[in-house]
């Protein structure tokens, strides 16, 4: 969920280190949405996939995907939501968005999209009627960006996203503040396709 770019970037190591030990070339492919990968694992295009843990259950259900590895981020197998504004902003809490402009992430993401929305059903609210508008950025340093920059008022973000990209280019992190943190949640897993041949998966 960050793009394109940063994401070959992020995993390449990942990817040398598969290749070295399969023995064979290893492809990166990446997607505009959750669903799409889902829908490349079911039909067999993806052999493995990291995705979220809210897709990973909706795979695992329908087509039987695979859950392999999770993996450990700064100490932990778990990861947040986190809600953000602009450094600048006066909202101080997550109540104080109702009838601001809000980005989430991918329509099926755990914390960029889901979270919130139980966050708001707690609250007897819809993003419709406690937003004054949403859009969807399907990638979290796009959202990170456009909150910073004052575009969208506030955003859900992934911890992981958010630690990342505040360690390695502070730019646009270092213009947000963090308003509220979700409890924890499963990172998101590694699957694989069930038809993946045992060898491999090993």
């Amino acid at each position: 969920m960050i793009t394109p770019k940063e994401g070959l970037a992020y995993y390449r190591h990942f990817l040398d280190y598969i290749e070295e030990h399969l023995g064979i070339k290893v492809d990166f492919v990446a997607r505009e949405d959750y669903a799409e990968i889902n829908e490349m694992i079911r039909k067999g295009e993806l052999e493995a996939a990291f995705v979220c843990s809210g897709p990973y259950v909706d795979g695992h259900r329908e087509f039987g995907m695979e859950l392999l590895v999770t993996p450990q981020a700064y100490g932990e197998t778990a990861y947040y939501s986190y809600i953000i504004v602009a450094k600048a902003s006066s909202i101080n809490s997550f109540e104080e968005l109702r009838g601001k402009s809000f980005a989430f992430a991918d329509p099926l993401s755990n914390t960029g999209k889901l979270v919130p929305t139980y966050m708001r059903a707690r609250m007897n609210e819809t993003p419709d009627t406690f937003f004054s508008k949403y859009v969807f950025t399907n990638a979290y340093d796009i959202s990170i960006k456009a909150v910073a920059q004052g575009v969208i008022d506030g955003a859900a973000i992934d911890s992981l996203i958010w630690e990342y990209a505040n360690r390695t280019n502070p730019e646009f992190t270092s213009k947000t503040r963090i308003i509220k943190k979700s409890s924890p949640y499963a990172i998101l897993p590694f699957v694989v396709s069930r038809n993946l041949e045992p060898p491999i998966k090993k």
